[in-house]
């Protein structure tokens, strides 16, 4: 009875670990995979908008003039500050980890394993930092991500955004209710690579990493430069 029911055990820990296995390799072949985007034309690329990571979560960063006053005001973004950081993610984990020190066992595997409910999260620098990845783009392909992001707002039956606190971060940084669940198919980091895909930026097939979305983004600046 008990070699049986150790035998299962081992069995389902297997099973387990083969799918983590099979989960991780996915995503290191599609993430390294280009997605079929067409480049637009450079002619008309004025504005330079980037993409970041903390080390594990991406974050599309914006210049304060490009993010629409109806956010600012909504939002409550202070004007102090020249770029707009804006992440998508599972809202226990973004509200309640503000450092990877603050990060526990069990919000790291609801988030993980578990469909959950979605945050946007935005924050403000008053200029680039060193890791941010840059991109070109117009007029058009900043419209369309605006709508982009504008599309995973949730608003309450008032038609209002829905504000959450962030426990341990700045006063400054704000956060809002998102619509999508948040879960291992789709993370954080597959909503900036989707983004990039609306915007014909060269990009991964499918990353729930960010090591995917930022080879691509190097690849292209690299190629930009020759």
């Amino acid at each position: 009875m008990i070699r049986k029911l150790i035998r299962k055990i081992l069995i389902g820990i297997g099973g387990f670990l083969g799918l983590l296995l099979l989960y991780v390799l996915a995503a290191i072949v599609f993430s390294y995979l280009p997605a079929k985007v067409s480049p637009l034309p450079s002619v008309d690329n004025s504005i330079t908008m980037y993409v970041g990571s903390n080390g594990v979560h991406l974050d599309f960063f914006l210049p304060w003039e490009s993010v629409p006053n109806d956010w600012k005001k909504t939002v409550g973004m202070p004007r102090r500050y020249q770029w707009v950081g804006i992440g998508w993610g599972e809202a226990a984990f973004f509200t309640s980890t503000p450092t990877w020190s603050d990060l526990t066992f069990s919000t790291a595997v609801k988030a993980a394993l578990w469909p959950s409910p979605a945050a946007l999260h935005f924050s403000y620098f008053r200029n680039p930092q060193s890791h941010w990845r840059p991109i070109k783009v117009n007029h058009d392909q900043l419209d369309t991500l605006l709508q982009y992001i504008v599309d995973f707002f949730e608003y309450n039956k008032s038609g209002k955004l829905i504000p959450m606190q962030g426990a341990g971060y700045p006063e400054r940084d704000h956060f809002i209710a998102a619509r999508k669940g948040y879960y291992f198919l789709y993370t954080c980091n597959n909503w900036v690579n989707e983004g990039l895909k609306e915007i014909e930026v060269p990009t991964s097939i499918w990353s729930p990493f960010d090591f995917g979305v930022l080879h691509h983004l190097d690849k292209m600046n690299t190629e930009n430069q020759d």
